[in-house]
């Protein structure tokens, strides 16, 4: 694959990727409230298991790590071998927002860059 193509390809994975989380967000809220947990867990596991693969196709290794990481966790919950607690809730959150991070980074590193660096560091 060209520079071309894969530059292609990750913009295409990044307007995705930003939906899938954008959906995650909003499942994780579902979840919360007691809607469907089955569903919820299937679906939020699902779209980490499509962030993970895109990820590792286009050699985001701190994204696939953090997707994949995720998505076994959520095999755990949808299969019951792990609780659904609020610790295991507040970790799919932070995964999520991880993640955001990421794909902000990838999608506007100048703009990223430059909010961080005006950030006060806390005490």
């Amino acid at each position: 694959m060209n520079k071309t193509e894969h530059e292609g390809i990750m913009a295409i994975f990044l307007a995705e990727a930003e939906e899938i989380v954008q959906r995650l967000s909003e499942q994780l809220a579902e979840l919360q409230y007691g809607y469907d947990g089955q569903r919820i867990l299937d679906d939020i596991h699902r779209g980490f298991h499509t962030l993970y693969g895109g990820a590792a196709v286009l050699g985001l290794a701190e994204l696939v790590e953090c997707a994949q990481l995720s998505e076994r966790l959520m095999e755990r919950l949808r299969t019951r071998r792990m609780a659904l607690s609020p610790a295991a809730v507040s970790l799919i959150l932070s995964a999520v927002e991880s993640v955001q991070v990421m794909l902000a980074r990838r999608i506007n590193p100048v703009s990223y860059t430059h909010l961080r660096a005006h950030e006060t560091p806390e005490h």
